[in-house]
């Protein structure tokens, strides 16, 4: 279905403009983690970081992030 590609196309373009837009710290946490896979721990080493920080910078990166894609998805209703 063209719609449906060019919806997710349209998708992809916002994930990535909303990832680009995030705190360095935030999206290289993010990126190990949900595109690449990698566990809190191997991030934490990579990094050389606590599990902990790790943790909460991943919790905050999808906090901003949540709300850099809401104000793209609002603005194209």
């Amino acid at each position: 279905n063209p719609l449906k590609t060019l919806e997710e196309q349209e998708l992809i373009n916002i994930l990535n403009d909303s990832l680009n837009k995030l705190p360095e710290k935030y999206r290289t946490v993010f990126i190990l983690k949900e595109l690449e896979g990698k566990s809190i721990e191997e991030i934490a080493k990579i990094l050389n970081l606590s599990p902990a920080a790790i943790k909460t910078r991943l919790h905050r990166g999808r906090i901003f992030l949540k709300g850099l894609m809401e104000k793209y998805l609002n603005l194209s209703i």
